[in-house]
């Protein structure tokens, strides 16, 4: 039987794309193990790197809930690959419920840092970085969930919504060259990451670039400069200081 496949896809692109997808998989785990493996999965054997929040039990439950989003962002194109889709149904609809309970604990734990973290910076300017991290990586996954049926559009969200997770680890890469141009080097070099990888990807394999990372790619990459403008204003400050203050200790 000849195999079918999509107007500017070849065969071998057809076959060869699932596997692309758990390949940035493993690579967005493995750069977030190098970030977080002395403060967080290997710090009963490393001390806590000078500047980073020593282990509290918010932060491993935070800690935890986003290294099982990593294992689904493995796991899930893996069971495409295997041919499970069924299953792979399935399972999304627990990493629903983890992406969700990321949004809250997040934010929990973004805010209580304004008290304890963020050295080297303003805590309050700087709580805006994490807390649209978590509204772009929401926006994301949650379209991803509403067009799940449109597998083109889901994986690529999903995909997408990668880049605002790597700030964090890409932001704990002990490099010179940046945390000199930080914040944007982690910000805008995550997500061009990420974005140039499909972008290329989908160019190669379809002969065009898919509209998410033509139109969501942009919407992410313009709302850098956003949170980091919006963190200077009096209203983000007002805001900021309030919850803050949600924090006895």
């Amino acid at each position: 039987m000849a195999t079918i496949v999509q107007p500017g896809v070849t065969a071998k692109g057809a076959k060869a794309r699932p596997k692309f997808y758990l390949g940035i998989g493993i690579a967005v785990a493995a750069a977030m193990f190098y970030g977080f493996y002395q403060s967080f999965y290997l710090n009963h054997w490393f001390a806590t790197p000078p500047g980073m929040r020593k282990l509290t039990p918010l932060y491993l439950v935070h800690g935890t809930i986003f290294s099982l989003w990593l294992a689904f962002a493995v796991l899930q194109p893996a069971l495409i690959v295997a041919k499970k889709r069924k299953l792979h149904k399935r399972v999304g609809w627990v990493a629903l419920g983890v992406a969700c309970a990321m949004i809250v604990i997040g934010n929990v734990a973004a805010s209580e840092a304004m008290n304890h973290g963020f050295a080297g910076t303003n805590p309050k300017e700087f709580y805006a970085v994490p807390f649209f991290d978590l509204v772009v990586f929401g926006s994301c996954v949650g379209l991803g969930v509403l067009w799940r049926e449109r597998s083109e559009t889901h994986k690529r969200l999903m995909l997408l919504s990668y880049t605002q997770l790597l700030h964090a680890g890409v932001g704990r890469w002990p490099f010179a060259i940046l945390q000199a141009g930080a914040p944007w080097t982690f910000l805008i070099g995550a997500d061009l990451a990420i974005i140039a990888a499909g972008a290329g990807y989908d160019a190669i394999t379809r002969g065009k670039v898919h509209r998410v990372w033509i139109v969501g790619g942009a919407l992410v990459l313009l709302s850098e400069p956003f949170r980091l403008w919006i963190g200077t204003t009096a209203p983000w400050q007002a805001y900021a200081t309030w919850v803050a203050s949600l924090w006895p200790w």
